[in-house]
């Protein structure tokens, strides 16, 4: 039933969405209630198109009303490999889909949002059933949507004019997630450290989306404000990449969400798990700038943690690039890959060959590229077959990523017979001993 539900309101949604774009384009009624800061045009923004709300809280238009924020089946599908590719490994994946601040904070929203065609019941039905559907393929997820709104009628889950979480916001998403670790029947036996925070002095953050709103008012908008989470017992949360890993039972991945150091969501949530978290996020990384870095280097290789939480604005949606991504996660998560493949490469030209038409055709590998630390944002891999055509995937990196100068290029969807050889190309300057291996899919039980 959760898919026909699913189905339903995606449709409703859809055409919700389209009237948006129809408001936007002949204006919203009359009525609209008026600004508590001399703003104007916020909806028409060329900057950042957004809306006022009660006491001070602004939404954009562009994730906050738009309500079609579900996962896919395909997306569950893959998030369901994934999950079991970590559990074959030992690690159980948490996956934290951050809902839209209208869905987190919907308290405050305007009238201006219902004339824009949003329907927060419409919006919270496609994340719920979207939670749904992850429970039923055996996928651990938490619903930050329920834990941030229940947080929010008690004080402010995010910042007015800013689209990160609040420290309070920060611990009742903290709560959620240690409850699902709690639950985890690994959980008991750990060993437990004792970690306790406390609220040090307030600071005002910097703001992009508090800059952009400010053009269009005429009183100074708030700053983002709030006081900063210090530990009061035990050592701070570290940093993947760092070392931190080594000690590390919690590996938390993702964005500014969870990553602002100032809310303390990593050192909150190792105050209520007893569990030390290492962490590592990528400002504006969206699904995958954090995760993939981690899941390719050798900190994720040499140490896997026991718990993974991958935080994902739910609104930079999975397979907005296809598939490729994920396919690149399932593989990195699974075996260390072990079958050495001889090559030549051009340390000139940036360029490794390989064949590969050894390889069983009949079960599915994967080709990981270890460049022995390139800075490459990208590889580009050339499969070709015994009659000379030609297949190219290319595989990217954001900008502001760690780059671990390792690729997993799954070979599927080429040729029935398979790949006779591989060509890959760097944007960056290989190491002196790059290395190339095949790997097979994850048995599953």
């Amino acid at each position: 039933m959760a898919g026909t539900r699913t189905n339903t309101g995606k449709s409703r949604a859809a055409a919700l969405v389209a009237s948006v774009c129809l408001c936007l384009a002949f204006g919203a009624p009359a009525g609209a209630q008026s600004s508590g800061f001399g703003c104007t045009g916020l909806d028409t923004s060329d900057a950042l198109p957004s809306v006022e709300g009660e006491g001070g809280m602004f939404y954009r238009i562009d994730p906050d009303l738009m309500m079609a924020h579900g996962l896919t089946d395909g997306n569950v599908s893959a998030l369901k490999e994934f999950s079991q590719a970590l559990a074959s490994q030992g690690t159980t994946l948490i996956y934290l889909p951050i809902p839209t601040k209208a869905l987190g904070q919907p308290w405050q929203l305007p009238r201006m949002a219902g004339y824009l065609g949003y329907d927060q019941d419409v919006a919270a039905t496609v994340y719920g059933e979207s939670l749904d559907q992850l429970e039923g393929a055996g996928v651990r997820a938490v619903d930050a949507r329920a834990a941030l709104a229940a947080a929010s009628k008690v004080a402010p889950a995010f910042f007015g004019t800013d689209p990160r979480l609040t420290a309070h916001g920060a611990r009742a998403l903290a709560r959620s997630v240690a409850a699902e670790i709690e639950a985890t029947p690994g959980f008991v036996a750990l060993p437990k450290d004792q970690f306790q925070t406390s609220a040090g002095p307030k600071i005002k953050l910097p703001s992009a989306m508090r800059f952009d709103l400010q053009e269009h008012c005429q009183s100074p908008l708030p700053y983002p404000e709030t006081s900063t989470i210090v530990m009061a017992l035990g050592k701070a949360p570290g940093l993947l990449f760092d070392g931190a890993e080594a000690g590390a039972q919690i590996a938390l991945v993702g964005t500014e969400l969870t990553g602002e150091p100032v809310t303390g969501f990593a050192a909150q949530l190792q105050e209520l798990t007893g569990l030390r978290v290492a962490q590592y996020s990528v400002y504006g990384g969206g699904a995958f700038a954090a995760i993939s870095s981690y899941l390719t280097s050798a900190s994720f290789r040499d140490k896997r943690p026991a718990y993974l939480v991958w935080e994902h604005p739910i609104w930079t949606q999975l397979a907005a690039h296809g598939d490729q991504p994920m396919r690149e996660l399932i593989a990195a998560a699974g075996p260390e890959c072990a079958i050495a493949l001889p090559m030549d490469f051009d340390t000139k030209a940036n360029v490794l060959r390989a064949e590969i038409s050894t390889l069983d055709q009949a079960r599915p590998h994967t080709l990981l590229l270890d460049t022995d630390g390139a800075q490459a944002n990208s590889a580009k891999f050339s499969f070709m077959d015994a009659n000379g055509l030609r297949r190219t995937r290319t595989i990217y990196r954001q900008v502001d990523q760690l780059l671990t100068g390792r690729f997993y290029m799954p070979m599927s969807g080429l040729w029935p017979e398979g790949a006779y050889n591989v060509e890959i190309t760097l944007d960056a300057a290989l190491g002196s001993a790059p290395r190339l291996f095949a790997c097979r899919k994850a048995e599953v039980n």
